[in-house]
Order: structure tokens, then C-alpha cells, then sequence
């Protein structure tokens, strides 16, 4: 019977950190566990020399790398090359002014073409023509239009009035420009606006004439969705619908109640309260309805008793805070059976 034997053969083995500390002998193997890489040794090489070159295919380039190494970009469409510092692409690359590359092709980039990227190149029919020498010109009709100094202006004709520069300044036709005589006119061949005087809008501009808003920070007028208005540096006057000036509503917030506030002009405002019965010789925490204020000067605290008493209790304030305070009844009697409501008030700034 014949005898079979079978036999597992390995590679010496580590990782990479120990490969290169060590010279192979010639012709011998060894796996680096952490590259995946296999490399022969020649005796005099520390490391070996790697059998073959890696070539990966991915979005992203791979984490270890050799020289050598191939590496296929899936989302560029783009190959490149690994030296000893980093990945090269392989083949031709753009300038990124004039060309750019698009997945798997160069293009021309757009706007890329500039004056001193044209040759000699001429277009009758566009009118635009160009010569090494010269650059880019304009072919046009030489009875209606021509250039002095370089200036591209319009010949005049009896129908056609233009000033030296060769802007058009009035026309039999009206070409140059039609005002309605109300909000502008013209005088001295100059648009301005009718009836101005010192900087100062008398008239002429009304709310038909603006679109959506018009501010005039010398005279302090202004249009917007409400009407006109006049401004103000803390935009505390406002107008109504009606046309009406007024106070800016916006600008004095409140709440009513037992439990409420008001803001004045200058942003003062006074917040208020009422709590429910309180025994005495204990502190209980009471909110400020509205705690984005930005000081709180003071608090005051009134007792309003439910029948007469013959040992008074005195309110005693602590913790002032933005958002709230704490109160206590101190009480100087023998019994804390009574209780006492309170109402307080506060003064402060919102800003």
C-alpha cells in the first residue's frame, strides 16, 4: 500500500516592523501579517524584496502602502502610482485653468479660454475676429459706428444727438430716455428726481413709486409695507394703517393678569404677582413671568391677610435672580397656623 502523507508548509511570518530588522537568506520567504505582503530574501537586503506590486481598486486610497504600489480611483476614474512619499496619478494632468479632468477625460473648463490662449482665429458671421497681433476686435457696419482712441462710439446722425464722449444723449425718438415729469425730470440732459431741495424730498417720490421699501437717511423718511413713516434711532414712532402716528406697539411688550408685566420706553419694565396662601417661617420660590430681562433693581412685597392677626408676620426677600426670587413669612409668634397672601412687584431693563 502506498503510504501518503500530506504536509503543511508556512512562511516565516511577523509584521512589518520586524521584517525590515531582519536579513533573509537568499531565496527565502517571509508574510508580513499587518501588510499582506510577501517578500524573498537575498542575503543582504534587511527586509527581503517584495515578490510583486499591489494593486487596489477603490474609492479611497489604501491605508498601507509600498512604492510601487497601483491604486485605481472607482470615484475620480483616476489611476495612480505610490513612490516613497505619496500617490502620483499616472498619466497626464490638467493645468486646472484651461483644462480639467471629468471622470475618465480631459475637458475644456469652462471659461478656461482666455484673450492670451487665442490664436489666430476669425468669425465673420459673430462678428468678433482675432489676430495673433492684434487680439480680439469687433467687426462692424463703418457707417453706423466707429473707433477713436480706441473707443467704440456711434457716428451721429440728423435723428441721433451724441455728446463728445459718444453716449446718446437725446433722440427724435425718445431712445435716449422718457421720464414721467412727476417723480423725475430732465434738465441740463441729467435725470433727477422732481422737486428736491437741500437734500431734502419735498415731493415726488410717493408710496405708488416705491416697490417695497424707501429710506432717506438726510430728511429721515421712510416707506415700507405700513405706509410712510418717519425713522427714528430706536424706532419707538411708528404709523397705523390708517395713517396714523403712533407709538410702535412692538416696542412696549405686556402681559395682563395677576401675574404680569410692562415695558415703558428706555426698555423699563415693571413685572407683578400675586401667590397663593403662604404659611409662615419657610421660603418659597416665586417666578418672574417674564425672565429675559436683563437687570432687576428691586422687589417689593405687600401681605394681604384673610382676618386680623394678632402677631404680624414680616415678608423677607432673598436670591434675587433673573428668573426668579425666593420669599419666606417670618413669623415672631408662638403659632405658624396663619398664612398670609402676598403680592409683589418689580422694577428692572430688558436691555
Amino acid at each position: 500500500m502506498i503510504d501518503r502523507r500530506i504536509a503543511k508548509i508556512k512562511l516565516r511570518r511577523g509584521n512589518e516592523a520586524e521584517r525590515t530588522a531582519v536579513v533573509f537568506e537568499e531565496g527565502e520567504l517571509v508574510y508580513a501579517v499587518d501588510s499582506k505582503k510577501v517578500y524573498i530574501g537575498d542575503g543582504s537586503t534587511s527586509g527581503g524584496n517584495l515578490v510583486a506590486t499591489r494593486i487596489t481598486v477603490s474609492p479611497t486610497p489604501p491605508n498601507a502602502n509600498t512604492s510601487g504600489d497601483i491604486y485605481f480611483n472607482q470615484t475620480e476614474g483616476r489611476g495612480y502610482i505610490r513612490d516613497d512619499t505619496e500617490w502620483k496619478m499616472i498619466g497626464g494632468s490638467p493645468d486646472d485653468q484651461t483644462i480639467e479632468y471629468e471622470f475618465g477625460h480631459f475637458q475644456l473648463k469652462n471659461g478656461g479660454i482666455m484673450r492670451d490662449h487665442i490664436g489666430e482665429i476669425h468669425k465673420l458671421d459673430g462678428g468678433l475676429g482675432s489676430l495673433s497681433g492684434e487680439g480680439v476686435f469687433i467687426n462692424y457696419d463703418t457707417t453706423q459706428f466707429e473707433v477713436i482712441d480706441g473707443v467704440f462710439k456711434l457716428i451721429p446722425n440728423p435723428g441721433i444727438t451724441v455728446d463728445a464722449g459718444g453716449a446718446i444723449v437725446n433722440t427724435t425718438n425718445g431712445l435716449s430716455a422718457n421720464v414721467d415729469n412727476d417723480s423725475l425730470i430732465i434738465a441740463g440732459n441729467q435725470i433727477s428726481i422732481n422737486k428736491v431741495y437741500n437734500s431734502q424730498i419735498i415731493s415726488g417720490i410717493t408710496p405708488d413709486k416705491a416697490a417695497s421699501s424707501f429710506a432717506n437717511s438726510s430728511s429721515g423718511l421712510q416707506i415700507n409695507s405700513n405706509g410712510m413713516s418717519i425713522k427714528t434711532v430706536s424706532n419707538d414712532l411708528d404709523f397705523d394703517p390708517d395713517g396714523n402716528l403712533r407709538l410702535n406697539p412692538n416696542q412696549f411688550i405686556a402681559a395682563k393678569g395677576d401675574n404680569g408685566y410692562q415695558a415703558f420706553p428706555t426698555n423699563f419694565i415693571m413685572q407683578w404677582g400675586k401667590t397663593a396662601p403662604l404659611t409662615a417661617n419657610q421660603f418659597y420660590t416665586v417666578l418672574f413671568p417674564l425672565s429675559t430681562w436683563a437687570i432687576c433693581y428691586n422687589v417689593q412685597a405687600t401681605l394681604s391677610y384673610t382676618s386680623i392677626i394678632n402677631n404680624n408676620f414680616s415678608p423677607v426677600i432673598r436670591n434675587i435672580t433673573l428668573s426668579s426670587f425666593d420669599i419666606a413669612l417670618d413669623y415672631s409668634g408662638t403659632s405658624t397656623i396663619d398664612s398670609a397672601v402676598v403680592y409683589w412687584n418689580a422694577i428692572g431693563y430688558l436691555s
